[in-house]
């Protein structure tokens, strides 16, 4: 996209190529960071027990802290694409790892805030970091978001509260309303809070005779 393209040839015009990390190394091609600070962000398959209704197991892969939420942060407020890419060649073989173990029928990704695809960050996130993955052809787009004015998600910290956020957020495309039915679905995401876009999700689909819901998150906050 133009505008996150402008800001990263702004940026290493203005503060010479440094690492937003370190301050000290120039930025490699993934924009933003060193390849030596990006590469502190370590892969480790986890299966999450959370009491989330509606979802049959949640599995994430790094940690939304230190390196970790200053990579998330840079993808979603600063849009910059080409990490998120490279978040999802990082975390390909644990991917692969838990797409056999689940053997999921369909595979699809939480879909974006309309208004934020279209005039803030024009791309979406998960989306970005399966593309260039071993599932970048297997995402099906069986989710639609409702477009509607709303406090950003990420700002919003209390369980119940977000819970409230997502709700009748999300509903399934006409053409798969019966193909889902009897299946297993693996839906994928960039961050897991408290679960409460699972959760939704989940209802949906279950509501709709899917058999078993299962959750990948990159990050774990």
């Amino acid at each position: 996209m133009f505008f996150p393209n402008l800001k990263l040839w702004l940026f290493k015009l203005l503060f010479e190529e440094r690492c937003v990390n370190c301050l000290k190394r120039e930025i490699s091609d993934l924009g933003y960071l060193c390849e030596v600070c990006f590469y502190q962000l370590i892969p480790t398959k986890r299966f999450e027990t959370l009491a989330v209704p509606y979802v049959d197991g949640f599995y994430t892969i790094f940690e939304h802290k230190g390196i970790g939420q200053r990579i998330v942060d840079l993808i979603k407020f600063k849009n910059v694409s080409s990490l998120a890419r490279q978040v999802g060649k990082l975390a390909e073989p644990f991917l692969e790892d838990i797409y056999k173990e689940i053997n999921p029928d369909y595979v699809t990704v939480v879909p974006p805030d309309p208004l934020k695809l279209w005039f803030i960050r024009g791309f979406n996130p998960p989306l970005e970091m399966v593309k260039e993955t071993f599932l970048g052809n297997k995402v099906k787009p069986i989710l639609i978001r409702r477009l509607k004015i709303r406090r950003p998600l990420s700002r919003a910290k209390d369980k119940l509260y977000r819970f409230r956020l997502v709700k009748n957020n999300f509903t399934v495309r006409k053409e798969y309303l019966d193909l889902v039915k009897g299946k297993t679905i693996l839906v994928i995401d960039d961050v897991l809070t408290t679960g409460a876009t699972a959760s939704e999700v989940g209802k949906i689909l279950k509501s709709l005779s899917v058999e078993k819901v299962y959750w990948f998150s990159f990050f774990r906050a």
